[in-house]
């Protein structure tokens, strides 16, 4: 169930928002729950039990951590198992260890269309945060097993996160606030995450798909440019959108979910790009993997080969195709090279030239990125650098989207950002009530757009 269909707006979400707020508060975290579930079957009922396993084991294991505090060896074990078998569901699930789609056909029990549970990177690496705390005594066990369910099954954040930390929503699941301050926020960040997934995202890759079909040898500089630059908003205001909707319907049921995407697009560096992008996935990588290894310590040969590993993981998550690894390989490099040789230098520079590096690497990542077919990432490359300038395909496609692309430019820019906060302080109550219109007419606009079936089906990255 995608946040911009019609049955989300109009009947999921509307219903559960009345359900919850008609109930006792001590009955809000079972409405989340339930609804929570219910999303997900809608979604994936085949791997709705994929999820129940993963609460069970992470209620079991906690409370048998928390119990065995003098029991080292037994508590390591139950440690360790636990890890195992999140990591081995995850990787089944995802990377299909096992060819269990095979196995049902096999014995007629179901025939699998989509072997990756929705959301499944996300609730797992919850689950595992929530685990590795425990054992490391930063939490508190979770004797509730209605809280810690919902904490993993939250359903804004089975699309595309953001990734939470257990320590980041316990006290929310036992105590939290609602109010109208809070409601008001999160329809706020909803309604404009909704507007950049279906207006910006879905005709940003519609604008790749029909770049995708054009031969890579006929295919001029200019075109080529633009195109990757279209996917690499696209898949910015996919995730960044999703992120938005997901933080808003979280405010309105009194959570504070943290900021996943920090403007990258301003970033006056590779490495400065990915601390701004997808901050809670960098975050978690950072606590659980790269400093469980230590952070700063051994040879630089030692630390270099844990950065690429960490880059490796990190694009794997994303996909688990061979140029997803190639892409945090290239990342990866990118990002040593900075630290060691030209980061200090490329500093000194102007900060438009800073940003301009920036923007020319991460397009040539995104290129990696967008194609599975490695075999044909060096001939787009290739398009990129070499052949004819333009053609009247390149003069047409401009013409048509530079609207588009000039309020993409704007929209991921922190510049709507410091006006909003200049004019707030000088005439706060006219900003406010323009904020009220613009996101009024914002709703209309993306209803008609939505009911009149104007969205195209782009399923992008709804499967982490």
């Amino acid at each position: 169930m995608e946040f911009s269909s019609i049955t989300f707006l109009l009947i999921f979400l509307p219903t559960v928002i009345l359900t919850y707020f008609v109930s006792p508060k001590r009955f809000r975290n079972i409405v989340l729950l339930i609804f929570s579930f219910i999303f997900y079957a809608w979604t994936d009922l085949f791997y709705l039990p994929i999820l129940i396993v993963t609460i069970l084991l992470d209620y079991c294991s906690g409370r048998l951590i928390f119990t065995l505090q003098k029991k080292k060896t037994t508590r390591n074990i139950v440690f360790i198992a636990t890890l195992f078998i999140h990591l081995l569901i995850l990787l089944q699930f995802k990377y299909q260890l096992l060819p269990l789609h095979k196995i049902c056909k096999s014995v007629n029990v179901l025939s699998i269309q989509n072997l990756i549970p929705i959301g499944i990177s996300i609730y797992s690496l919850q689950g595992l945060s929530y685990i590795i705390d425990l054992y490391l005594n930063k939490i508190k066990v979770q004797k509730n097993i209605i809280h810690l369910a919902t904490y993993i099954s939250f359903f804004p954040q089975l699309i595309c996160g953001p990734i939470v930390r257990y320590s980041d929503m316990g006290n929310e699941l036992e105590s939290r606030e609602e109010n109208y301050n809070k409601i008001s926020k999160g329809y706020s960040l909803f309604i404009r995450g909704l507007a950049k997934k279906i207006f910006l995202a879905d005709n940003m890759l519609l604008f790749w798909w029909d770049i995708q079909e054009i031969d890579t040898q006929s295919l001029p500089i200019l075109t080529a440019w633009i195109g990757i630059l279209a996917f690499s908003f696209a898949v910015y205001f996919y995730l960044s959108g999703y992120s938005e909707m997901a933080r808003g319907i979280g405010k309105i049921f009194g959570f504070e979910l943290p900021i996943n995407f920090n403007y990258p697009y301003i970033a006056k560096s590779v490495s400065e790009f990915w601390r701004r992008w997808n901050t809670t996935l960098t975050v978690w990588c950072k606590t659980y993997i790269f400093t469980a290894f230590g952070k700063n310590k051994g040879s630089f040969f030692l630390i270099t080969l844990k950065l690429l590993g960490l880059w490796v993981l990190t694009g794997l998550w994303y996909g688990h195709s061979l140029n997803f690894v190639l892409w945090g390989l290239f990342l990866g490099i990118i990002i040593i090279f900075e630290k060691i040789f030209w980061g200090g230098l490329f500093s000194r520079f102007p900060s438009i030239l800073q940003k301009l590096y920036t923007r020319i690497i991460t397009l040539l990542a995104w290129v990696i990125f967008a194609i599975p077919d490695i075999h044909q990432i060096p001939k787009y490359l290739q398009a990129m650098f070499s052949g004819k300038w333009v053609d009247n395909q390149t003069i047409y496609l401009t013409q048509k989207y530079i609207l588009l692309f000039v309020i993409c430019f704007l929209c991921c820019s922190n510049f709507w950002y410091i006006l909003s906060l200049k004019y707030e302080h000088k005439r706060p109550k006219l900003t406010q009530w323009t904020q009220v219109i613009l996101e009024c007419i914002l709703t209309i606009v993306c209803l008609i757009y939505i009911i009149s079936g104007q969205v195209p089906l782009t399923n992008f990255f709804v499967r982490f």
